[in-house]
């Protein structure tokens, strides 16, 4: 069973979408008792998804009491995926937001593109893939869809996936069982729908 944690700040029905059309089934995950729930279940996995600011996504978080329980997840490393906003958040912090603090699984602070592009970024990117993982044997290149106006930080570690936007960036995580991306899967076609698979495959 797949948690999707519902937080007001989700893409959720273009994701469950695509959850159905690869034969995926889910549940709604809005509260901390929500996610004991899962854990019970054989198999488990859990979606961060995201859309919005940092700030506001993380207060709601908060307030909803599913920050501690995400985070003792990826802590018991069990099977999680973060997407857009919901890579963002994995972070310590991010510049849209000082003083905000993230989930903190991942080091360093989110940043800003340039003040000469445009933002938000919004469309279709290629992707460089690192060989395995979520992108499939022999890693190469893909085309996903992003909406975004910051990105991960250029140092991050655990990379498996890079874009470029004005400077060349970290856009996909793989750390433990966890797997983090910029882009949007869910709205990325055949490749999107592929990506999900493997995921689950994993």
């Amino acid at each position: 069973m797949t948690g999707i944690i519902d937080y007001d700040a989700g893409n959720i029905r273009s994701l469950i979408g695509a959850l159905d059309e690869i034969g995926q089934q889910w549940t709604m995950v809005g509260s901390a008792a929500d996610a004991d729930a899962l854990k019970r279940l054989p198999g488990s996995r859990l979606i961060l998804p995201g859309v919005g600011a940092f700030g506001a996504a993380m207060d709601s978080l908060n307030a909803k009491n599913l920050a501690g329980p995400i985070r003792a997840w990826l802590a018991e490393d069990r099977p999680f995926l973060g997407i857009c906003l919901g890579l963002q958040l994995l972070y310590e912090g991010s510049v849209e937001s000082p003083g905000v603090a993230g989930l903190g699984f991942l080091s360093g602070s989110c940043q800003k593109f340039s003040s000469g592009l445009k933002v938000p970024s919004i469309g279709w990117n290629q992707v460089e893939a690192a060989d395995g993982d979520i992108f499939g044997s022999g890693g190469g290149t893909d085309w996903f869809y992003f909406v975004h106006s910051y990105h991960p930080p250029l140092e991050s570690a655990n990379v498996i996936g890079w874009a470029e936007y004005g400077v060349r960036f970290p856009c996909a995580i793989g750390a433990g069982r966890a797997r983090a991306m910029q882009f949007h899967p869910e709205k990325s076609s055949k490749a999107g729908l592929e990506l999900l698979k493997r995921w689950y495959a994993l």
